[in-house]
């Protein structure tokens, strides 16, 4: 069996494919804002994975190529939230420059209908 890419992912689940191109531009904002990272943030990042999270278990595609890293991002995601609370505050997102939820999951349809903020943290 040749080896699967992305595109061949879009083909197959294109609702999978925009999750993985919307969280990994997500990921990225926050990781070059650093510091100025809301608890919001990482909380609707994290709920973001988690809402897409039996898709990926599900898809052979992420099996073989994306769910050791996506496993990471989350365990990392929830290390920053565990870490230190207090340098995460949930302070005006504009006093930062941009909002995750406003710019790269601006797509209602890629949000979860009700965000879970205790996602991650009862596990």
């Amino acid at each position: 069996m040749p080896e699967m890419s992305m595109s061949d992912l879009y083909w197959l689940d294109e609702d999978l494919y925009t999750f993985l191109n919307s969280f990994s531009l997500a990921v990225e904002d926050a990781a070059k804002r650093g510091k100025n990272v809301t608890r919001t943030e990482v909380l609707e990042l994290l709920s973001y994975l988690d809402t897409y999270k039996d898709r990926i278990e599900q898809s052979e595609y992420l099996q073989d190529h994306h769910v050791t890293s996506l496993r990471t991002t989350r365990e990392l995601l929830q290390a920053v939230l565990d870490q230190d609370k207090s340098a995460l505050t949930d302070s005006d997102p504009k006093a930062h420059g941009s909002n995750v939820k406003n710019e790269a999951l601006n797509d209602p349809g890629n949000l979860p209908s009700s965000q879970n903020t205790s996602t991650g943290s009862a596990r």
